[in-house]
């Protein structure tokens, strides 16, 4: 049986922060909480498997909304970056989302790529993981198609 939370009385700043903390559950929350939780929250709900009730209400998808596996595009959301920053001497890439900011930095060693930062930091901000996550599954990515594309080589 699955776990169930009401957060009725919780700020969203508290939903967000206790999210990050579960998996496989279902919570309940009014519909004015979960109009205010940021999209990111929502995607990182969906995939740690938290399924969201909304208190007393009822719905209809209208048409214009398009499920993508574990996202949903909307044609009223585009989240695009407000403000774009680079900085080639520090190999900094920064993104303003709103008053929210993404940053990423280029390893000591690496060459400074303005399109591998905005590429990473896009992908920092909007894919639901924390920082450290994202650099992970980043990571994991590449290393694995760096040894398949090695292994072929080699055979």
């Amino acid at each position: 049986m699955e776990k169930l939370m009401i957060f009725r009385d919780y700020s969203v700043e508290k939903i967000k922060e206790i999210v990050k903390g579960y998996r496989d559950c279902k919570i309940v929350l009014t519909l004015q909480q979960y109009q205010n939780l940021p999209r990111h929250t929502l995607q990182l709900c969906h995939y740690r498997g938290i399924l969201i009730e909304i208190e007393n209400f009822e719905y209809t998808m209208p048409l214009q909304e398009i499920s993508l596996g574990n996202f949903w595009i909307t044609e009223e959301y585009e989240k695009l970056p407000t403000s774009v920053f680079f900085n080639d001497k520090k190999k900094a890439t920064t993104l303003m989302f709103d008053k929210e900011a993404t940053v990423v930095k280029c390893g000591k060693d690496d060459k400074y790529s303005r399109r591998v930062g905005f590429l990473e930091a896009y992908f920092q901000a909007t894919c639901g993981l924390s920082k450290t996550q994202a650099k992970k599954y980043l990571d994991k990515i590449v290393e694995d198609k760096e040894v398949k594309k090695g292994n072929k080589k080699n055979g």
